[in-house]
């Protein structure tokens, strides 16, 4: 997940405390360097802050409210708790948060496992909060898709995009796209709904 402000940038954060409160007493949870050596300051508006893998898988607790200039969660494969409370992000922009699940077919390896990946970009006029967020995420009703790709309400616009980067397909103000045109296999589905939610997952037409 990354969260993008327009704030100015004075320094960076790099999570390095195991598992610990974000917005507690400093101690040794934040570092200038990826892994480096902790006991920098919270986080304020100014401080660009980075969860990556030398973070650890832990659990990072939100317990009053956070703040920073921009947040990068990439490679990241810990938690960070939210509760009731949130991250702000100072200036202006978007929020993007990724996401990527393997999908085993349960044949004792990896072969032919499909590795489906999705992203939501949260313009500066959407939904703010989770619960409204996931109420109004466009969702693929049925995947994979023969004929049609249908989705759970009308979309503003909708792109198909396949591997080489191209657009397949494409459609506005629908629920449903025409997909009968297509080769068989996997394509990346990309939305955006009627209060400017962006959503990009993987589907396959068969």
């Amino acid at each position: 997940m990354a969260l993008r402000g327009g704030g100015l940038i004075m320094a960076l954060r790099y999570w390095v405390g195991g598992t610990a409160t974000w917005d507690g007493t400093a101690g040794s949870k934040w570092s200038l360097t990826s892994g480096g050596v902790g006991g920098q300051a919270v986080p304020t508006s100014a401080d660009d802050v980075i969860f990556n893998n030398a973070s650890g898988i832990n659990t990072v607790t939100i317990a009053t409210g956070a703040i920073c200039g921009t947040l990068s969660t990439t490679g990241f494969r810990g938690t960070v708790a939210f509760g009731t409370n949130t991250i702000s992000a100072a200036g202006t922009g978007t929020v993007t948060m990724y996401g990527a699940a393997v999908v085993s077919n349960s044949n004792g390896s990896d072969s032919k496992d499909q590795v489906v990946t999705a992203s939501a970009m949260i313009g500066e006029k959407a939904a703010a909060s989770i619960n409204s967020i996931e109420a109004t995420l466009l969702k693929v009703c049925g995947n994979p898709a023969n004929t049609v790709v249908r989705l759970n309400s009308v979309a503003k616009n909708i792109i198909i995009w396949n591997n080489q980067g191209q657009v397949a397909a494409s459609a506005k103000n629908t629920s449903e796209l025409n997909v009968s045109h297509l080769p068989s296999g996997t394509y990346y589905l990309q939305t955006v709904s009627e209060n400017n939610i962006h959503n990009t997952t993987a589907i396959v037409i068969q």
